[in-house]
């Protein structure tokens, strides 16, 4: 959660914050985060994601974080 609100705080200027998401999104598909905030680190994620004006920024971002979900949510 700290990094979402980091990514959120950010300066879009100096660094594309959907990059940033894109990122954590990589490194979250690696290594879950622990359980009781997964849920939460995607609503915040997709809060921000359906804001994305430009559709290769929302697609790039997105197809990350469908896999986090698909790899770390099944039974």
């Amino acid at each position: 959660m700290l990094f979402t609100s980091l990514i959120k705080s950010s300066d879009p200027v100096a660094y594309p914050q959907h990059q940033l998401f894109r990122t954590l999104g990589i490194n979250l598909v690696l290594c879950a985060p622990p359980k009781e905030i997964q849920k939460s680190i995607l609503r915040e994620i997709w809060k921000v994601l359906d804001k994305l004006d430009n559709p290769i920024d929302y697609i790039t971002c997105a197809e990350i974080f469908i896999e986090i979900p698909s790899k770390h949510f099944t039974v």
